[in-house]
């Protein structure tokens, strides 16, 4: 089992988006204006995945990829 991203909700989804990739550098994947979720990518190779909605503590999703 792997990591294949992490998934946090945001407040602001386009400030959100432009802040992690102008910012931290990560570069956007895929960006679903329309539904609100952006998939980013990290240099290392790991993933961040936005969408809207409301931030809270401990609001972090992890995802996995199972063989």
């Amino acid at each position: 089992m792997t990591l294949f991203m992490a998934e946090i909700d945001v407040a602001d989804f386009d400030a959100a988006v432009a802040w992690y990739r102008d910012r931290l550098g990560l570069t956007a994947e895929l960006v679903d204006a329309a539904n609100h979720f952006a998939l980013l990518r990290g240099k290392s190779g790991g993933r961040l995945a936005l969408k809207a909605g409301a931030p809270a503590p401990g609001g972090l999703t992890l995802h996995f990829e199972v063989a």
